[in-house]
């Protein structure tokens, strides 16, 4: 796997798990990737900003999702304040398909209560399957992002 590969899992899994929009900035993403694999955040900014600019926003992954406003530093980020990110409902699809993620279960519930799923029984059916067998629910979920990487699965969200 690249770099850039695990930094993208990285963005995803920590916006995933993170409520708080201080830390689903830019800055604050790179910080928590940098502190992980113990290196400089700033020798990271760069990537983590290509990253959200040119393949996860694109690809529907993460929204921007409102702006912090800032009291001193440049006057341009000052009137426009500083961008944080949520995932989008294909974004938290593919969060559950990744290992590094946590808290799978909260992640579930905030995809299954924001998705349009039409049958109800299928929710239920997912959450009794996550219960009863979580690896075997989460391992479901990761080869099918797989496949949809591959090419096997035209639509990201099948519904």
């Amino acid at each position: 796997m690249t770099g850039e590969a695990k930094r993208q899992r990285y963005i995803i899994s920590h916006l995933a798990s993170e409520g708080d929009s201080i830390t689903r900035t830019r800055t604050a993403i790179a910080q928590h990737i940098a502190e992980k694999n113990g290196i400089v955040w700033k020798n990271i900014y760069s990537g983590v900003f290509r990253d959200l600019d040119e393949v996860l926003i694109p690809l529907n992954i993460v929204i921007e999702d409102g702006r912090l406003p800032l009291t001193r530093g440049p006057k341009a980020l000052q009137e426009s304040g500083v961008p944080f990110y949520k995932l989008t409902i294909k974004g938290l699809l593919v969060a559950l398909g990744l290992v590094e993620l946590k808290d799978k279960d909260g992640v579930l519930q905030q995809f299954l209560s924001k998705s349009e799923i039409k049958e109800n029984h299928f929710k239920e059916s997912i959450k009794i399957l996550a219960k009863i067998s979580p690896s075997f629910a989460y391992s479901i979920f990761e080869k099918y992002i797989r496949a949809y990487c591959d090419g096997k699965v035209k639509d990201i969200i099948p519904f």
